[in-house]
């Protein structure tokens, strides 16, 4: 498939359930980037080189999306990614308080707080 001509496929999830790491996963299997419309500068510098890639750019075989609403109507194709939300919302939360960190793990003294979960 030439440079530029990939069709605008939605990896859609809610977050927390492991869009990263399928994406880890494609990139790995097929050799070709993925993208994301969230430009998060932190998963480019750990890997994603797709990440900043514009949405439609053609040159990502799937792009990360939590909400597709505003662009259902220029998709190609969806993949929905479906995790028990127990563990969506845990892992979410684990990635709220180590400050975007897909990586990491929420001591557990947070999970007793008392923090507002929706503003952090």
């Amino acid at each position: 498939m030439p440079s530029g001509s990939m069709p605008l496929v939605a990896l859609v999830s809610a977050p927390g359930s492991g869009n990263t790491w399928l994406r880890y996963l494609i990139e790995k299997m097929t050799g070709i980037y993925t993208g994301s419309i969230y430009n998060d500068k932190s998963l480019r510098k750990g890997g994603f080189l797709g990440e900043t890639e514009p949405p439609r750019s053609g040159r990502v075989v799937v792009v990360k999306m939590h909400n597709i609403q505003r662009w259902v109507n220029e998709l190609d194709g969806i993949i929905l990614l479906v995790r028990n939300p127990y563990n969506a919302i845990v892992a979410d939360f684990n990635r709220i308080v180590t400050y975007g960190n897909h990586q990491g793990t929420a001591p557990i003294v947070a999970f007793k707080s008392t923090c507002n979960y929706r503003n952090n």
